[in-house]
């Protein structure tokens, strides 16, 4: 079985509101989105469909010794008449919530999901979809977004966390940077001890959620089925396989 493939949200590197976090508790999609509703949507269930394994606040598959609970509870449960509040006084100081929502042209029907759910809480969200081609190199590497959705690999733990999570990772995309994370990624790469490296991770999970960096919306595996005496299968995420090291066990 492949490392999991994740479906997420992504706040922007630099541009108000997404970095205030007090709006993003108000307008964050585990705050303000019924997480529930995209998976009674049949055109949107294969992108947002939380039964496909992921509960709010899963960095970390909720099987890994990587995951905690308390992570969980740092994470913002759905309060539509909270987040409006959030967002209402937000307004009332001043700042401005509304934002655009970047994504691909295959992902039209969760963007549009989006935008009716943060209307509901009173932000007004402008959808603008790109192709693939276009997305990749002007939106994401490019940095120019507010907020966006990307599907990648998370292989539990490493590489997939620093390179999501580091702040030099190449899948850090909203520019998320956190000196300690950074500490805790490293010293759990280098580590030989599996107590400290768990620990590490525990520590990453729960402050990334403090400081509300993604939301994963769905986790998503790839399998290969052989012959039992098949043996030495390499399926990398793209599905690449690789048979270098396959032999028959006879």
């Amino acid at each position: 079985m492949c490392p999991p493939r994740t479906h997420r949200t992504l706040p922007g590197p630099t541009r108000p509101p997404e970095r205030n976090l007090t709006v993003r508790r108000g307008a964050d999609p585990s705050a303000g989105v019924a997480r529930e509703e995209p998976g009674r949507n049949l055109t949107v269930r294969g992108d947002a469909n939380p039964s496909a394994g992921v509960a709010r606040g899963e960095s970390f598959d909720a099987s890994s010794p990587y995951h905690t609970a308390a992570a969980s509870a740092e994470w913002p449960t759905f309060d539509q008449a909270k987040a409006t509040q959030l967002v209402d006084a937000y307004r009332a100081g001043g700042g401005n919530p509304d934002f655009v929502f970047k994504t691909t042209t295959t992902r039209q029907a969760f963007a549009e999901f989006l935008q009716a759910q943060m209307a509901a809480i009173g932000i007004h969200v402008t959808v603008q979809t790109y192709d693939l081609a276009q997305f990749s190199s002007s939106v994401l590497q490019g940095g120019d977004f507010q907020l966006t959705t990307w599907v990648g690999p998370f292989d539990n733990p490493d590489p997939g966390a620093s390179r999501l999570l580091h702040s030099g990772g190449n899948g850090n995309y909203g520019k998320y940077a956190n000196p300690q994370v950074d500490q805790w990624l490293d010293d759990a790469a280098a580590t030989q001890d599996p107590a400290q490296r768990t620990k590490d991770y525990q520590q990453v999970e729960l402050q990334v959620n403090k400081d509300l960096v993604v939301d994963f919306f769905s986790r998503s595996y790839l399998s290969t089925i052989t012959k039992k005496d098949v043996k030495g299968m390499d399926r990398f995420l793209s599905r690449d396989m690789w048979f270098a090291g396959t032999w028959l066990d006879r």
